[in-house]
């Protein structure tokens, strides 16, 4: 066993990937893999790290099996040691090429199952990466520690001992949860040698770990030391071997489990629906003082370098960091009490908002402010905020993200003011969704794609007069005003868009495939 990573062959023995195949490429499974990471474009794997495990849909190759031919010597240059493909989503069959070249390589193939999500696969991984790193930790300490001669320790002083170092009595369970013994210190814990700790889980939050903190509902009132599942019982030495090894890790890490997770953390987790139990998150909450149950209006803010402005000296180096910093800043200033993290190139902040359209208003005239600003202090950056549609309780803050986000992502293709409300954008985000869906491809070819083969093989301007007539309300006068045009020509371009689209422009069937169409467009260029 590996402490430093996992081999592809024991990787595949994890419960979690007794469905996954190999296809080709059996001469790497011995490869060790320490990270994982998506491909769902061919140019990500020169970000891959060494030792990666790639899981890919297959979406970049599936109109070409054969790329993976070039890519496979490339990824074997980058570090990758695995690569699992969903087989059945976009790519059927691997060629005798590929086949040959991935034992060339020594990148082993693996058929993932189409129906698990990437979160599965890499929960599973990670996780199983965690507990050797941990035990090759623990085991590193056990080293350290017992320099001293732990063979002169006995179990009740040592507990003691340490329970005076961190002001709080200990209590050591075997691997299967009896109680092995206690420190003298408070006895109201009252946990008696022998009994199952089963008895006593009404009265206290238990977690699986080696060593953590034992609580009573919100006080912190004791340690639990659980010994490994190795500590062969019950030979004294073996006890105080584990124990010891546990206790040292305590020491090394009580301060940091003093509340468990940073605020920042239990944010994220929220925002990305990643958290544990409620009961846990919301005895966590309580020790920022949060209360899982207040209203908070999500805003999320995204920028995108303008291409199309030149900007002289380090102005066109700055980076998009500095910009969520000043951001961020101003945002605490105006809402006292509001909450940001900056992950993944956006800007998260979350607003207490008991009255949303209030906190709504105030959000707007504040990214209407930043955005001003950024174009001085910060030019070359296009912002957009995106705003939840609803104020929403912490606990189910993530459902505000997820509008917010979308709607600062759709902003930026979309709409000129950079503050747009989800609730303004609904079908863009519902379009967003279909994207990969055959019948969305064909009306899109069907009503806009026609359009602009047109344009190019005729070199006129349809699709051009079809947006500002969309942007003037369908009304001709405007439209033509506006586009320095006779009001004849107009509707000679209008009567052409009919031709090629089979729509009638003066129905609303017809209104609606069009501005839907338009919309795909500015969604996805």
């Amino acid at each position: 066993m590996q402490p430093n990573g996992i081999t592809v062959r024991e990787c595949l023995a994890l419960k979690a990937f007794k469905r996954f195949e190999v296809l080709t490429g059996e001469v790497g499974l011995d490869n060790l893999l320490n990270r994982a990471g998506v491909l769902e474009s061919p140019d990500a794997i020169y970000w891959a790290k060494e030792k990666s495990f790639i899981l890919t849909m297959g979406y970049v190759f599936k109109d070409n099996v054969s790329k993976l031919v070039e890519l496979l010597p490339e990824m074997a240059q980058c570090g990758i040691a695995a690569l699992a493909i969903k087989v059945d989503r976009f790519i059927f069959l691997l060629t005798p090429e590929v086949v040959e070249k991935a034992q060339e390589v020594g990148i082993p193939i693996l058929k993932a199952p189409s129906d698990m999500t990437h979160h599965e696969a890499f929960q599973a991984f990670y996780e199983e990466l965690f507990n050797r790193q941990y035990a090759s930790r623990l085991r590193e300490a056990q080293a350290a520690y017992f320099g001293r001669s732990v063979a002169t320790l006995c179990v009740m002083p040592f507990l003691d001992g340490l329970a005076k170092q961190i002001d709080l009595p200990v209590v050591l369970l075997d691997a299967a949860e009896r109680v092995v013994a206690a420190s003298l210190r408070n006895p109201k814990l009252k946990l008696t040698a022998g009994n199952s700790f089963d008895k006593y889980r009404h009265y206290f939050t238990l977690d699986k770990a080696f060593a953590y903190p034992l609580q009573a509902g919100q006080q912190r009132v004791g340690c639990l030391i659980v010994l490994s599942r190795e500590a062969v019982l019950p030979p004294v030495v073996n006890i105080i071997v584990s124990a010891s090894l546990a206790l040292f890790t305590l020491q090394m890490m009580f301060d940091i489990r003093k509340k468990g997770f940073t605020e920042r953390e239990l944010i994220l987790a929220l925002l990305k629906n990643e958290a544990c139990d409620e009961k846990t998150v919301v005895r966590e909450l309580a020790q920022y003082n949060l209360d899982a149950q207040q209203k908070y209006l999500c805003v999320v803010m995204v920028a995108e370098e303008d291409k199309t402005m030149e900007l002289p000296g380090d102005r066109a180096e700055l980076p998009a960091g500095e910009l969520f910093q000043y951001a961020a800043r101003l945002i605490q200033e105006e809402c006292p009490g509001a909450k940001w993290v900056a992950e993944d190139a956006e800007l998260i902040a979350l607003l207490p908002a008991e009255h949303y359209s209030a906190v709504q208003k105030k959000v707007k005239v504040l990214g209407q402010r930043i955005a001003a600003k950024s174009k001085t202090v910060f030019p070359g950056w296009r912002l957009s905020f995106g705003i939840a549609s609803a104020a929403i309780p912490l606990m189910q803050s993530h459902q505000g993200y997820r509008e917010a986000g979308k709607a600062a992502k759709i902003g930026l293709r979309v709409n000129a003011e950079p503050v747009v409300c989800f609730e303004n954008l609904m079908s863009y985000a519902i379009l967003s969704e279909l994207k990969e869906m055959d019948q969305v491809k064909q009306l899109y070819q069907r009503f806009i794609g026609q359009i602009i083969d047109y344009d190019r093989q005729h070199h006129a301007n349809l699709l051009a007069t079809l947006e500002a007539y969309c942007q003037h309300n369908f009304r001709i006068k405007p439209t033509a005003v506006a586009m320095n045009i006779h009001y004849n020509s107009l509707q000679y371009r209008l009567k052409k868009i009919e031709a090629i689209t089979g729509l009638r422009l003066d129905t609303s069937s017809g209104i609606f495939e069009l501005i839907m169409g338009l919309r795909m467009k500015q969604l996805w260029g």
